[in-house]
């Protein structure tokens, strides 16, 4: 994979992996109506490394935290814990059957139109966005993690769909971010070390590390300022601006789909 290949991919992970625009529609329209190739499996897993660093260096200061033995965040621990128990049974439990949706292109695209109208909806819907992440129940936290295991859909978007139902429940903005990419961080964590073992799977194969090291790089740095750019779009109730975005990719996905077709 040549480096502007790399540079590209990184763009694309560190954008659509934390705007709620759905990463794996992108990918749609790269590979499907671009004619882009999709990585080898090497560059998935560092392209996912990349979005890592770019919360974890964001939200430093709550890992910190949590990682600690501070009696205090032992509710957020356990509601961390808890969303991301039902995300991982439907990871292993679903992978498959989700993943298999990739190949149906209108698929994709209903599935972008619904997570559009998702967006619009929790924002124009009179819900009070008051509670703080160690009010919400175990009960809550599970509803949040299951939001994430259906991200699996090819289409919907992960932080949109969690963002989502934790404005619905009732989180003031910012909370609502920050728990959906705190838990982003095992469940991502998860994910990858699976295609780590898929890769050893694989076997050896040539590698451009210096590709790799961009894309990597890209994806982080990337990534960190989209998590600005969509809290700040929160703080300002302009989240159902992203509906109108999403929108109209699913609609392209499905006017070219149906062209092929002709």
């Amino acid at each position: 994979m040549s480096i502007l290949d790399s540079i590209i991919l990184g763009i694309v992970q560190g954008i659509t992996e934390f705007l709620p625009i759905s990463s794996s529609g992108h990918l749609v329209i790269f590979k499907n109506l671009l004619g882009f190739t999709e990585p080898h499996l090497i560059y998935d897993v560092f392209l996912h490394f990349g979005t890592l660093i770019a919360v974890t260096v964001f939200y430093w200061d709550d890992i910190r935290d949590l990682l600690s033995l501070d009696f205090k965040y032992n509710k957020e621990r356990l509601l961390i814990i808890t969303a991301t128990f039902p995300t991982a049974v439907m990871g292993f439990v679903l992978k498959d059957t989700f993943e298999s949706l990739f190949g149906s292109v209108s698929a994709v695209g209903i599935a972008l139109l619904v997570t559009g109208g998702l967006l619009w909806w929790v924002e124009n819907m009179n819900i009070r966005f008051d509670k703080k992440v160690r009010n919400l129940s175990l009960l809550q936290a599970i509803i949040i993690g299951i939001a994430q295991g259906i991200a699996i859909t090819p289409g919907i978007s992960r932080s949109g769909i969690t963002i989502i139902a934790g404005l619905f429940i009732g989180l003031k903005r910012k909370a609502a971010a920050r728990f959906s990419f705190l838990i982003f961080i095992p469940a991502v964590l998860g994910a990858t070390l699976l295609e780590v073992i898929d890769l050893f799977e694989v076997g050896g194969i040539e590698v451009n590390y210096l590709s790799l090291l961009i894309g990597t790089v890209t994806a982080a740095v990337v990534g960190y300022a989209a998590i600005k750019f969509l809290l700040k779009a929160l703080e300002k109730d302009q989240f159902e601006y992203f509906a109108y975005y999403v929108w109209g990719i699913g609609s392209l996905i499905l006017v070219f789909n149906f062209i092929s077709l002709i």
